[in-house]
């Protein structure tokens, strides 16, 4: 079964295993910027120090990081096929 496509191009069927991650990949993300906000607000936050404040803006840096990659890897997997 082929998809078409806003462009005008036909997208392979999307297989079992793709549809399952690729509903599995926001709900990830999604937990990955909840527990990063907060894990880098303790740490901003308890320690204090511009060293703390330092390693809970990198906490931050780091988890938007994460969320930006597990997005694209749900872009690719789901990327028209030829």
């Amino acid at each position: 079964m082929s998809i078409q496509g806003n462009a005008g191009a036909t997208r392979a069927g999307i297989d079992s295993e793709t549809a399952r991650w690729s509903s599995l990949l926001p709900k990830i993300t999604a937990a990955l910027i909840v527990v990063g906000l907060i894990l880098g607000a303790i740490v901003f936050w308890t320690v204090g120090t511009t060293a703390g404040q330092d390693v809970g803006a990198l906490i931050w840096v780091a988890t938007f990081a994460g969320a930006v990659a597990l997005m694209s890897i749900r872009q690719l997997m789901l990327a028209e096929r030829e």
